[in-house]
């Protein structure tokens, strides 16, 4: 039996290269947004500490420069809350445009695995039909020789 050869093996090697380098990409964007997460969370817990514990300060009565010096605080970690929030919001684009080309690479990939398939289809049947005739053949020869 021949050697079977598909004729866009190096596409299909190229696209597996592909998908395998925007997954990666992919994993390690999703992995800045978690951490990125992480340190938006732990900001969003401080401030809100930082809010209940300035409240009970000035409910008990507290000098008006620490109190001015604690809202200026609170402030500016409201300020780094929103620029975290930004910075989520960046990421989950980045990661969003992302998930767009994996897709469409997975997509490319699979095409070219589907005629691979097809083209395989077709080798067998092109292989089991030269059999048939290379048996056949074999046969009538046979028959032939009997014959005569």
């Amino acid at each position: 039996m021949k050697r079977y050869e598909f004729g866009l093996q190096k596409v299909l090697d190229y696209d597996k290269f592909i998908q395998k380098n925007e997954a990666d990409a992919m994993n390690l964007l999703q992995a800045e947004y978690l951490e990125m997460k992480e340190k938006h969370d732990q900001l969003a817990g401080e401030y809100l500490e930082l809010k209940r514990q300035y409240q009970e300060d000035c409910e008990h009565g507290q000098n008006a420069g620490r109190a001015a010096a604690t809202g200026r605080y609170i402030m500016e970690v409201a300020q780094r809350l929103v620029k975290s929030r930004a910075q989520l919001q960046d990421q989950s684009n980045r990661i969003e445009v992302q998930r767009e080309k994996l897709v469409a690479v997975t997509q490319d990939k699979e095409i070219i695995e589907k005629l691979r398939a097809h083209s395989w289809e077709s080798y067998r049947a092109a292989e089991r039909k030269s059999d048939e005739l290379f048996i056949e053949e074999f046969l009538s020869n046979k028959a032939a020789q009997t014959n005569a």
